[in-house]
Order: structure tokens, then sequence, then C-alpha cells
């Protein structure tokens, strides 16, 4: 990410050029300022996939997953990849009559699709699994919007991939980090998910970057790579956990 940086900074003399009113050489430095903008989206993109590359994932699991995500992001300054920041995005966009006391059907999913569509090229994803609705599955009366949340999550890890979760995250990062100057060289992110949900999620985390933990905060199970058995959630027990995957990273 430094290097890239270096790069940014080296184009903004080119991007910052003064054009005077009748200089002969107006249209050459035109040119060059039209040409380091383009390099500079270049680069700003590769600053976002160094970003993914470079995220550090936990993913919290169990009754106390929301807790845990809470203290992390407050208390440790990790970034919230959560599904539910994308499916919100989603779900927020349509029509409550479409889904709300009514049973799961193909209208609200093509309506949803469509918007996923809008998201996706935000992110650069120009291709991509379409949705896919299982009657069987997803025949669910919806009594409200986190309801529709719930089915969209599924969706999306089923038929897309929960890959796009990380890249939702690192989209939603990067510009940030950019602002700051940030260097690395981790980018930590956490993910709430349901438990059954994690393996799979986790499986396609593991495609984008190496570094994904799961945690477990549920004190009646020992699961994952780190499991909280205490009954008291805290900074401190987080920070242990936080700790030995630091030392895992070196």
């Amino acid at each position: 990410m430094r290097n890239i940086l270096a790069k940014i900074k080296d184009k903004q003399p080119y991007i910052n050029l003064e054009i005077k009113e009748g200089d002969p050489t107006s249209r050459t430095k035109l040119g060059m300022v039209a040409q380091a903008k383009l390099e500079v989206e270049a680069l700003k993109r590769d600053y976002r996939d160094a970003v993914l590359r470079s995220m550090v994932i936990l993913v919290a699991t169990g009754p106390r997953a929301l807790s845990a995500k809470d203290i992390l992001v407050t208390e440790f300054g990790m970034n919230d990849g959560s599904p539910s920041t994308l499916t919100k995005k989603i779900s927020s966009k349509i029509d409550t009559s479409l889904y709300l006391n009514k049973t799961m059907h193909n209208s609200a999913i093509d309506v949803a699709s469509n918007i996923m569509d809008g998201l996706a090229k935000e992110m650069d994803i120009w291709s991509y699994p379409a949705f896919y609705y299982d009657s069987r599955k997803h025949n669910i009366h919806l009594n409200s919007e986190e309801d529709l949340q719930t089915i969209l999550e599924d969706i999306l890890l089923e038929s897309v991939g929960g890959e796009v979760f990380a890249i939702h995250a690192g989209n939603n990062i990067y510009s940030s980090l950019l602002d700051a100057s940030f260097e690395g060289p981790v980018v930590p992110v956490v993910m709430v998910v349901r438990e059954e949900k994690a393996a799979k999620l986790i499986a396609d985390l593991n495609k984008v970057t190496r570094n994904v933990f799961h945690i477990n905060t549920d004190p009646k199970k020992k699961i994952g790579d780190f499991s909280i058995t205490s009954k008291k959630l805290d900074n401190e027990s987080l920070e242990k956990i936080l700790t030995q995957i630091k030392q895992s990273l070196t």
C-alpha cells in the first residue's frame, strides 16, 4: 500500500497543474491533467484491492456475537463488515408493500436482484452468479425488514458467495483509509453471522484473504478458532484473542 500511496502522491502535481487562459501549452497540460486523473483512479482501485488482501477478518457467532462486534468496533477500532451492512442497503430500497406481512416470493427477489446489480457495479463487480430463489428454503412469512435481510443474507451467501461481503467491506473502508494515507500492514474487520452459516462464509472469505478467524461467543460450546467460554464478555476477553491473532500473524 505504501508504494501505491507514493505513486498517487507523485501524480498530484500534474492534477494540480495551473492552466492560464491564453497559455500556448494549455492543450498539452489539459492532456497531462486528464492522464494523471485516469492513472490516479487506477491506483485507487489498486489500493482498494490491496486493502482486501490485507484484511484480517474475525467472524463472530453465538448469542453474544453482536456485543462482541460492538466492543471490537468501538474499543479496538475494527471495521464492521457484517453481511447485514450489505443486506440493509438492499432491503432499505425495497418497498415494504412487496414483502411485509407476506410470504417471500419471486417479485421481491427480482427487485432485490436489480438493486444488487447497481451495488455490484459500485464495487467493480461486473459479473456474478444470479440470485437463486429456493421456494423450499425461502418460502418464509416476513414480519419485518430484518426477516427480509436474513433471507437476503442466505441468498447472497448461497448464490453469489460470501466473498461479496469481503468485497463490500473493502469498498466501504478503503476511501477513509486512503484519505488517512494508511499503509497497513493489516486491515481489521469483524463480521457477525449465524452459527449455521459460519463454515460457508469462512470458506468463501478464505478465497479473498488467508487471515480469517472464527470467534464463538456461546459459553456452552467450544468451536471455531477461539471460544469465549466465560460468562463475562468484555474488553479483556476479546483483547486476549486479538493478542493471540496478532502473534499468529507475525
